[in-house]
């Protein structure tokens, strides 16, 4: 079992709260991608059409870069760039974007935001917090945009969780490791779960300040920690 496996049971587990927290957006939205009238129809559709090609390219670039990104990239300085940077992006964006109306947002917006996932395979970067930078920088406002990249979270997780379990039930594991795993999924779910619902309570009135600041305080801790080792 690798460091990466086990991060991915750690994901799938926060994946699971995200998609039961969003299971009535989900249902809104597929009901009104097909039966609602004309405008919410083309909205919901968009959303749709945007969260399958960020899925598919996440997957294609996942698959080529993998072997990098289990090594080459997971060094701790570039953890801790990411996390600075990370933090920077989502305050300014947050403090410069506007709120454009729900018509104005084009399927070009809503798939740029879906995209832009695939800096999430670079560890120390939050596909979700990736998604509310890139969604505040074109306009969406700070709830649309949490929820949207809580929808971004189920095809991606789900796939990447599917890829590592068929590895693993391929090469076998021990059952003390399927344990860890399994542990790791269930406190993870239910963790993610309550924070899940938290988040989307307090960016209803607040904004991604505080999330900023803790990212860019981490980072520079990390950065800390590694040259004091060094």
């Amino acid at each position: 079992m690798t460091g990466l496996t086990f991060a991915v049971a750690v994901h799938l587990g926060t994946g699971l709260a995200a998609i039961s927290t969003m299971r009535l957006e989900w249902r809104d939205l597929l009901v009104s991608a097909r039966s609602c009238p004309s405008q919410m129809r083309s909205g919901a559709r968009r959303k749709l059409v945007a969260i399958v090609a960020g899925t598919v390219v996440l997957s294609i670039a996942g698959l080529a870069l993998e072997s990098i990104v289990e090594t080459v990239l997971r060094e701790p300085w570039i953890v801790a760039l990411a996390l600075i940077a990370g933090g920077a992006a989502l305050y300014t964006a947050d403090r410069l974007g506007g709120v454009k109306t729900a018509d104005s947002r084009s399927l070009a917006v809503w798939t740029s935001i879906a995209v832009v996932q695939v800096g999430a395979l670079v560890p120390g970067v939050s596909r979700s917090g990736l998604a509310m930078t890139a969604g505040r920088a074109l306009g969406v406002g700070r709830l649309e945009a949490t929820k949207f990249s809580f929808l971004l979270m189920a095809p991606a997780i789900l796939g990447a969780a599917a890829l590592r379990g068929f590895r693993l039930a391929q090469s076998g594991a021990a059952p003390d490791e399927l344990a860890i795993l399994g542990l790791g999924l269930v406190l993870s779910a239910v963790s993610g779960f309550f924070a899940a619902r938290w988040l989307l309570s307090y960016v209803s009135n607040n904004g991604f300040g505080a999330f900023a600041v803790y990212r860019t305080a981490l980072g520079i801790a990390v950065l800390i920690l590694f040259a004091t080792r060094a």
